[in-house]
């Protein structure tokens, strides 16, 4: 078994319930790419808030289609690529409009190459964003921006996933981050497009790629790829789209899967 794409989600798959890499999934997956595979991250998370999890795989990640799709890093080389994105001018155009409607809501933001987000972001995430904390995500400098996070102090994530999707669901892609924030991007950007032109760079088909997953924001991986392994800490949506149902992410679920693959 070689030359196939293994696509891994972060939080909630490849990360254990305190947000390691645990030595058993390390070891699975430095195996994998020992065995001849390419072994992809694929998060919604910007490609700053991963240092730690490449560190601590040991050089095991080669690929990562990060922000949901809209980023492509050889971390082999540390090369983004490929970016995708959408004008600034957009971006402050949508920050006015959910400003507007809420005032309460702050926003971090990838731009170009680098990450800028305002007070309180820091509070949902581990790690350093190796970013920078700014007062208005909309001034800071930047050409292109490749994703948008929304937060809000006062609403849960899923009351807010809701309430804003109901206001530009229909024009933007909104969705889970793992980040106890709503992320917000581009039609035509999700995880399955990333992958599907990461393969093609790659000179792999679709039947041959593995999707590992547990939430919202990989299902449209988990139905592309040939083969799609689901968490058991899943919900019962992303648990229907299983080809295969893996163990918890608090039990090495990743690696018993992996594991069970090299050995077939």
């Amino acid at each position: 078994m070689s030359g196939r794409i293994f696509a891994f989600d972060l939080d909630g798959t490849l990360l254990d319930p305190e947000l390691r890499i645990t030595p058993r999934v390390r070891r699975a997956l430095v195996r994998l790419g020992e065995a001849g595979n390419h072994v992809v991250l694929a998060s919604g998370r910007p490609y700053h808030l991963v240092a730690e999890v490449v560190d601590a795989l040991g050089g095991a990640a080669h690929w990562g289609v990060m922000a949901n799709g809209a980023v492509l890093v050889d971390y082999r080389t540390g090369e983004v690529v490929e970016r995708l994105g959408t004008p600034r001018a957009k971006v402050a155009d949508l920050v006015a409009e959910l400003r507007a409607a809420d005032p309460r809501l702050g926003f971090a933001l990838s731009i170009d190459e680098s990450f800028v987000f305002e007070p309180g972001f820091m509070a949902r995430i581990t790690g350093d964003p190796m970013g920078a904390e700014v007062t208005d995500v909309v001034d800071a400098p930047g050409e292109v921006a490749i994703k948008l996070w929304a937060f809000h102090d006062e609403l849960p994530e899923a009351e807010l996933l809701a309430t804003l999707r109901d206001r530009i669901g229909d024009r933007l892609v909104v969705g889970h981050t793992g980040l106890d924030a709503v992320e917000i991007g581009w039609e035509l950007i999700d995880k399955a497009t990333g992958l599907a032109r990461l393969a093609e760079r790659l000179d792999v088909l679709a039947a041959d790629v593995v999707a590992i997953g547990d939430n919202l924001n990989d299902h449209t991986n988990l139905a592309w790829a040939g083969h799609a392994v689901v968490m058991g800490n899943a919900d019962e949506a992303t648990l229907a789209l299983a080809d295969e149902i893996a163990p918890s992410n608090a039990h090495d679920g990743v690696a018993v899967v992996v594991e069970g693959m090299l050995e077939r």
